[in-house]
């Protein structure tokens, strides 16, 4: 498989679990004053229909930097959506000669919207 596309899919799924873990934990809980605790343990999130070892690592990394301390809430699971969001990711452009070329691209992610730098 090609990288570009490995990049791509990898910050799509991470983006995907997490939501998956918003919505099976947190629900449609809307008091920022009071947090909601999130577990995102191993053998939690393993049963979700998300869950790929990559994908948990890469989420955890992020969840990891944006956390205040040992205990993860909804407002860390945010944030670190938020950072995989702003992840810049590789896109390609077909050419004539059935090549596939790649190219830095701005992605706005929440529109799987991407513009291409010439």
């Amino acid at each position: 498989m090609c990288h570009w596309k490995k990049e791509i899919e990898k910050v799509k799924v991470a983006s995907l679990l997490l939501n998956e873990v918003r919505e099976k934990q947190v629900g449609h809980h809307e008091d920022k004053v009071m947090p909601v605790d999130v577990d995102f343990a191993e053998e939690t999130i393993k049963k979700y229909k998300l869950f790929e070892l990559s994908t948990f690592k890469f989420c955890q990394e992020h969840l990891t930097s944006v956390s205040n301390g040992d205990v993860l809430t909804d407002q860390d699971l945010a944030a670190a959506t938020a950072n995989i969001a702003a992840v810049k990711l590789p896109c390609y452009r077909y050419l004539k000669n059935d090549i596939f070329e790649v190219q830095n691209c701005i992605t706005l992610f929440n529109n799987a919207k991407t513009v291409c730098k010439s």
